[in-house]
């Protein structure tokens, strides 16, 4: 199914990449030595993480087997030879990337969820808001607003205003493994997780490391089930002013335990301090909010 996915959406080559399970059974047994001890909930996770790791091991090394068709100017299209895969997958670094790494697209326009709801949000013109991006990866959506390629249309194609009307004070970021952009490893794994062809988006992506090394944006590790706590510290901590919350596409990398008892804490913060905190969701489905995992 993610192959076919992957076909429709511009990058045939990773349908390719994926066939290759049936092709070569090494394949799988590698997959598994660095997949025994990980769990997965997210249907996608396996096969993205797979694609992302390989891409980046081109991205690293020019000269690798498979840069042609993953690497750097690499359009998409082709057809992988299963036995690179294989050959590829015997590396102990990529390995190491397959058993530690997680799918990390941060995909910046994204950040019109916030933006949209901060120009809307009924606070006052001169209120002071703290921004909290759950789920962060490097929290490059942070500074949205200082990308000039962030736009936000309705139904008819006319454009939203996304003007920001209040006074952003700190922008923080959580996440289970935060990325550091200033890191050019860690960046390049951000690049990896961006389909080879699709170059648009990694020209935003590229403005969006660079503007993030220039600016003052924090990032901190932190398991989903403890974000909550952290809302209620920050917001008890500055009782004058806002806190505006808001994930995106999160949920569904979720373990079930994970996703309840972050509903549950988010809504306890938001009964906390109801006339000064705000949370804004931009998820794949709504049933992903009682914890109903989505028909297929």
């Amino acid at each position: 199914m993610q192959a076919a996915f992957c076909a429709a959406r511009g990058a045939p080559v990773y349908a390719s990449l994926l066939g290759s399970f049936t092709a070569r059974p090494g394949i799988r047994s590698l997959l598994a030595s660095a997949w025994g001890d990980r769990e997965f909930h997210a249907p996608y996770e396996r096969p993205l993480l797979l694609c992302a790791a390989l891409r980046q091991a081109t991205l690293l090394r020019p000269g690798h087997p498979l840069a042609r068709l993953l690497g750097e100017g690499a359009d998409g299209s082709g057809e992988v030879d299963p036995a690179l895969v294989e050959d590829a997958l015997r590396d102990d670094a990529l390995l190491g990337t397959l058993r530690d790494r997680f799918v990390q697209t941060n995909e910046v326009s994204r950040s019109a969820s916030w933006r949209l709801a901060l120009s809307t949000w009924p606070a006052p013109p001169s209120a002071r808001v703290h921004l909290m991006d759950l789920g962060c990866s490097a929290g490059l959506n942070l500074i949205g607003d200082m990308l000039g390629d962030v736009r936000l249309a309705d139904e008819e194609g006319n454009p939203v205003a996304l003007d920001t009307r209040a006074f952003v004070v700190s922008r923080t970021g959580l996440d289970r493994a935060p990325i550091d952009v200033q890191d050019d490893t860690s960046a390049s794994w951000l690049r990896a997780c961006v389909w080879p062809g699709h170059r648009d988006r990694q020209k935003s992506l590229d403005e969006a490391i660079a503007l993030a090394r220039s600016v003052s944006i924090e990032t901190r590790t932190c398991q989903a089930e403890d974000m909550p706590a952290v809302l209620s510290q920050l917001a008890a901590q500055n009782p004058d002013d806002f806190v505006l919350a808001y994930s995106t596409v999160f949920f569904e990398y979720l373990l079930p335990d994970e996703k309840v008892a972050f509903l549950s804490g988010v809504h306890a913060w938001l009964a906390r301090f109801p006339d000064r905190t705000l949370w804004v969701e931009l998820e794949a489905t709504r049933a992903l909010r009682t914890g109903m995992r989505p028909s297929r």
